[in-house]
């Protein structure tokens, strides 16, 4: 990435036309009308179905498969198990630590060890059924606790502890105890949640020669097809990959997946294109999901409301490979909200025989500070204070652990302009009866760290027809990515939006613009590439207006989507002919600026909620919802109430559904259906839900945006929790906030 000077903020000399206004969805029209095109839409001439083979036990190997009679069904075509498929040359994962896309080696149930390809779908599943696996089983341990026992077998290298323990760590926690007038100690745990996007993991796999294609529902085609390309052993120009719209991610299709890699080979082996898509049940016992974690949490705060210490000992269940272990704890974001000088967190991720840990819409960041800021609560009841006026006065102005100011911080303006938006008044947690349904308030916050120094090109172009086309490349996953760059790029050119078409998700078509979208970052990394290449453009038509209406370059200026002499605007040329009069193309490229040194880019929130609690069930209903949120400058009001929704009602679900069950014996999920995994809809979001802009400036990109994606989940659990103890006395202290554990939890403060 080239070190440049980061233009100025946006034109100075006029109001923003275009951005920060509610323009609808560009693919909006697109996806109602069924003209908008998915992966599971391709079906090229001669397509085979795959289906895999899942392993029957938790750990084991496999010993022999049995495909006679499978091979008997007719449109059969292949067989493959871990003794003959055709392994690719590179590992699936970088590290000593990966694995072949199907083995022997059995480490989770549902792991793939094996696949059948047939002319139709219905052909490959009945053959599927009638293969017969023998395995050799192996004692398996299914929580953390099992693992950590003194007899647990271990899963990998000398304990089942990935790593050791990570420790972090500010000041000097014995300072800060010796401080404290009031301590306060409590253990939490949050449980696994599952993606369940809306469009299933899979994809479509066919080879012209040596090249393939792959259209595919990823987050990000760029990342996928480098991936993919290391793994088979082929220049990335000989994979492409293919993502025109993606039905919802949330942090599950980031990664490369061992289903690629079996697409790819089978399609390979059999000489025509493969189609692999997995099942509702295979989403919920092979996709992974967020891990599960345990935590104690003490505090020490004086008595006029000055916390001393954050001391934390959190374990995050890893799976059975330290593949993707970071995703199964952290506690940075959590300790980030409060300007305590004294904090340490023990993190330990534990190796256990289930799916992996990856990425989940806030990862880490929502089990941390689900924990830590319901032990804010409690301390502020400690104290008798007003929980939102502890968090004022503890709040942060620097990055505790780097020791940088943050770009941008508008958590106290959250904390204000939610509270007024709200009509925040505090109340102490009542007493209540066995039959009375309640109502209570509570308050959380989130801090999320953003993602500074990462390249990222794009390109804007103008046709002869004169439309433009922003090129990036992305994979668009239902956020509003290609309405939001084509907002961008219209205020640059300074022309109407409607001139403007995005394209994406095409790696042979597309730059790179970010290896995937996730981490809340694509408008802010990916947004000044955009303008970048913009403002290239304009440079470019405005040079080629001037020689082709033989002017000097400064006797010319834009008129709208023209360029005219700038002594008569009746001697124009518009931008269509300017790209006709220069091959038909008119092309600017634009990177990312590098952002500034000695600063910390977060974003941050607080949401705001009322609750209502039927003591006699333990029925929790969530009432009303403040959701404020400093998300620098706000592209588009529209889509930034989207997100916060979206993100509101998956937090709303990690925090009173939503739990994996998981057999204790064979390691198979029990409730691996829609109907037995509860998820929420939009119909339970609560009546009164609103976005509130708490944004201030920031100053790590030229745009002075922040992501808005995941924030809103993380902060929605801890205020929903909080309000349940407001409205009862009783805290719950594991997600998720089910209706027995609301009457454990009453029954236990009536005897208390």
């Amino acid at each position: 990435m080239r070190a440049t000077t980061p233009p100025a903020p946006w034109p100075s000399d006029r109001p923003l036309r275009v951005v920060g206004h509610r323009a609808v969805r560009a693919s909006a029209l697109a996806k109602v009308t069924g003209r908008a095109r998915f992966a599971s839409d391709i079906a090229p001439v001669g397509m085979l179905h795959a289906i895999l083979l899942r392993a029957r036990i938790p750990r084991g190997r496999v010993l022999r498969i049995d495909t006679a009679a499978a091979a008997m069904v007719p449109g059969v075509v292949r067989i493959v198990g871990p003794f003959d498929f055709p392994q690719p040359p590179g590992p699936l994962y970088p590290g000593s630590r990966s694995r072949p896309a199907i083995d022997a080696e059995v480490r989770f149930a549902g792991e793939e060890i094996g696949a059948v390809v047939a002319q139709t779908s219905a052909a490959a599943l009945n053959a599927a059924r009638l293969v017969r696996v023998d395995y050799e089983a192996h004692p398996a341990v299914l929580t953390m606790d099992d693992a950590l026992a003194p007899d647990a077998p271990i899963l990998g290298g000398e304990s089942n502890i990935v790593s050791g323990v990570d420790t972090l760590a500010c000041g000097d926690i014995d300072v800060g105890i010796a401080a404290a007038d009031v301590v306060i100690e409590a253990r939490y745990a949050t449980a696994a949640q599952h993606h369940n996007a809306l469009e299933p993991h899979g994809c479509v796999a066919a080879w012209q020669d040596d090249v393939l294609t792959l259209w595919d529902s990823n987050q990000g085609c760029h990342g996928i097809r480098e991936r993919l390309a290391m793994v088979l052993g082929l220049p990335h120009n000989q994979v492409r990959v293919v993502s025109d719209y993606v039905g919802g991610g949330f942090g599950g299709k980031i990664h490369l997946k061992p289903y690629h890699v079996i697409a790819a080979q089978l399609a390979r082996l059999t000489g025509r294109p493969v189609r692999l898509f997995m099942d509702r049940r295979e989403e919920f016992i092979a996709s992974h999901q967020r891990a599960p974690t345990a935590r104690s949490i003490r505090l020490g705060a004086t008595r006029d409301g000055r916390l001393t210490f954050i001391d934390q000992v959190v374990r995050g269940q890893a799976g059975p490979t330290d593949l993707f272990a970071r995703n199964a704890a952290g506690a940075a974001n959590g300790m980030r909200l409060h300007g305590c000088t004294n904090m340490r967190a023990e993190i330990r991720r534990v190796h256990t025989n289930t799916p992996p840990p990856i990425p989940f819409r806030g990862p880490t960041a929502a089990e941390d500070i689900f924990c830590l800021e319901q032990a804010i609560d409690e301390m502020a009841h400690a104290l008798d204070l007003d929980p939102l006026e502890f968090r004022r006065r503890n709040i942060a102005t620097v990055e505790p652990f780097a020791r940088l100011p943050y770009a941008g911080n508008g958590l106290l303006a959250c904390y204000e302009r939610g509270a007024a938006a709200f009509g925040w008044r505090w109340r102490p947690p009542r007493r209540c009866g066995e039959r009375d349904v309640v109502r209570g308030i509570g308050v959380g916050a989130v801090a999320y760290d953003g993602t500074l120094f990462e390249e990222s090109h794009a390109e804007v172009a103008v046709r002869a027809n004169g439309r433009i086309e922003v090129r990036v490349g992305l994979t668009e996953i239902g956020c509003g990515a290609d309405t939001i760059f084509a907002q961008i790029a219209a205020e640059a050119l300074d022309v109407p939006l409607r001139l403007i078409d995005t394209h994406f998700g095409d790696t042979h078509t597309t730059p790179r613009s970010i290896d995937s979208t996730n981490h809340s970052r694509t408008t802010t990394v990916v947004g000044p590439a955009v303008r970048a290449a913009a403002q290239a453009l304009r440079r470019l038509l405005l040079e080629h207006g001037a020689r082709l209406l033989q002017a000097a370059p400064d006797q010319v200026v834009q008129h709208g989507a023209a360029i005219a002499q700038r002594d008569d605007a009746g001697i124009a040329i518009t931008f269509g002919e300017i790209a006709a009069a220069t091959g038909g193309v008119v092309v600017g490229a634009g990177e990312r600026e590098r952002p500034p040194d000695g600063v910390f880019q977060a974003m941050f929130g607080a949401h705001f909620v009322e609750v209502e609690v039927d003591t006699g069930t333990g029925r929790v209903r969530v009432l009303r919802a403040v959701c404020a949120h400093d998300a620098g400058r706000v592209v588009n009001p529209l889509l930034a109430e989207s997100q916060v929704h979206g993100g509101f009602l998956q937090g709303m679900g990690m925090a009173l559904l939503e739990e994996p069950l998981v057999d204790p014996i064979s390691g198979h999920l029990l409730n691996a259906t829609m109907w037995a995994y509860r998820t929420p809809g939009f119909a339970d979001l609560p009546a009164s839900i609103r976005f509130v802009d708490g944004s201030v400036p920031d100053r790590s990109n030229s745009l002075g945006v922040k992501g808005l994606g995941e924030p809103p989940l993380i902060a929605a659990g801890a205020a929903i929790a909080n309000a349940i103890f407001n409205a009862t006395g009783a805290r719950v202290r594991s997600y998720p906030i089910t209706p027995d554990k609301v009457m454990a939890a009453l029954a236990e403060r009536s005897r208390a």
